[in-house]
């Protein structure tokens, strides 16, 4: 009689109503109506997260709306509600359903959903990045490959019909190909080591009674990191740090020269007083053996020697009211300047120079004076006035 009447309570049990276990993303629904559950996982996953992840470390978060996936309410609540009628003739089985509902069933607008495939699918395939080996400020920087990403339209559109979306959180692994890197960090492996010996030398720099003794950080802004004819890594010379080095240090220890003083008069000398030749290091030669130090690692112990600088040379040059004179600047603009100069004096004493007069040059615009005198000629025989056009 008692078992009868348990079942016949159960055979009553509410159609559209959480059994009395039942619990939505772990907290207890029990009794609720339709409306109510229907509503609760409606805005559990409006606010829900889903995740596409492809390859290692490539992820990208969206909306489920944003693909076009909502929540299929009425499977949904089914899950919480279920309680078929060979299971309410069993007395007492009402207590042993406990329904406990994480995860939502969906449904997929195909339209919005192509939309956002088409959409998402570019940010899933990434190109793969080679490893880099750079000395920046004196640092040497190893930066590792990233293997790339390919993701093929078909995979995603079948891992997201395919997943099963949570009421908070989904995570869906996208089928992806690893693509990899052309350099990797092992093309590196040589050039790292031996940028790393190099670094470590106790080089030194004999400049006589002084040891200039260059810091591991002045060493390592030497290096650069290129490739050979068979494209594989290679340590070079950062030139430029190293002459700013090197040209700093021969400032340092140069003695300036002195001036020679020169006195000419019509192009002879007449006067001339000498300067004292002053010293410098011979930046070229002291390169040389950095650069040797720098991709053999051997002789950290350089020997800076000195080479004499000549005084500058300063000429007076003075000219008399002579033809000597004349000539003597002439030449002297000549030597100096792009011109062609020939000069004759008309009347007095009939001086003359020239240099260089004997070559060919463009006239450029200095025919228009020739144009000019043979115009001024035609005037004075009365060919032709002021006013008269010109045509040509």
């Amino acid at each position: 009689m008692v078992s009868s009447l348990i079942i016949a309570l159960q055979l009553l049990y509410p159609l559209d109503r959480a059994l009395p276990f039942s619990r939505l993303n772990g907290q207890s629904v029990s009794l609720q109506p339709y409306e109510k559950l229907a509503e609760r996982i409606d805005r559990y996953f409006a606010e829900s997260n889903v995740t596409l992840a492809a390859g290692d470390s490539l992820k990208i978060s969206f909306a489920p709306g944003e693909a076009g996936i909502h929540p299929d309410l009425d499977m949904t609540v089914m899950r919480l509600t279920d309680y078929p009628v060979w299971q309410r003739l069993i007395p007492l089985s009402i207590f042993f359903v406990w329904p406990d509902v994480h995860s939502v069933d969906v449904q997929a607008s195909a339209t919005k959903q192509e939309v956002f495939v088409d959409t998402v699918l570019p940010k899933l395939n990434t190109l793969p990045q080679d490893a880099g080996l750079s000395i920046v400020e004196g640092n040497l920087q190893m930066k590792d490959d990233v293997p790339g990403t390919l993701v093929t339209k078909g995979d995603l559109q079948k891992a997201l019909a395919s997943a099963r979306f949570g009421l908070v959180t989904t995570t869906i692994v996208v089928p992806s190909e690893a693509l990899s890197a052309e350099k990797p960090s092992s093309y590196f492996d040589a050039v790292k080591h031996q940028a790393e010996a190099v670094i470590a030398l106790p080089i030194t720099i004999d400049v006589e009674e002084e040891v200039v003794t260059p810091s591991h950080s002045d060493i390592a802004s030497w290096l650069a990191v290129g490739e050979d004819d068979h494209k594989q890594a290679m340590l070079t010379i950062n030139d430029t740090a190293l002459d700013v080095y090197l040209k700093t240090l021969q400032d340092k220890h140069t003695t300036a020269a002195g001036q020679t003083n020169i006195t000419r008069v019509d192009g002879r000398e007449t006067a001339r007083v000498e300067g004292v030749p002053g010293r410098t290091i011979d930046v070229a030669n002291l390169r040389q053996q950095v650069v040797s130090t720098l991709l053999t690692t051997k002789e950290p112990t350089l020997s800076a020697h000195f080479v004499a600088v000549e005084p500058t040379v300063v000429i007076n040059r003075k000219y008399t009211s002579s033809q000597a004179g004349l000539q003597a600047y002439v030449s002297d603009q000549a030597a100096t300047r792009n011109v062609r100069i020939s000069v004759q004096q008309i009347g007095g004493s009939g001086w003359k120079a020239g240099a260089r007069e004997t070559e060919t040059t463009v006239s450029a615009s200095t025919y228009k004076l020739y144009v000019a005198l043979m115009l001024f000629d035609k005037m004075d025989q009365g060919e032709i006035t002021w006013d008269t056009p010109i045509l040509g």
